[in-house]
């Protein structure tokens, strides 16, 4: 049976700063760091160079037709 509309779900709870928090933040920043890493060297596999950070170009691209 399902609940009436009026009903509101329970409020999460923030957990923020328990070590299971903490541990899972870490996680998922070594996570990201890994995956920024593979994503940057498939660009330069591909032969894109960074020249800024976040900013990748392709250094012998044919000029755009004019």
């Amino acid at each position: 049976m399902s609940r009436p509309a009026t009903v509101r779900p329970p409020s999460p709870v923030d957990d923020r700063g328990t070590p299971e928090f903490e541990r899972l933040k870490r996680e998922l920043e070594r996570r990201l760091g890994v995956l920024r890493v593979n994503i940057a060297a498939k660009r330069r596999d591909c032969g894109l160079v960074e020249i800024d950070d976040g900013v990748w170009i392709r250094p012998n691209a044919p000029d755009a037709p004019s």
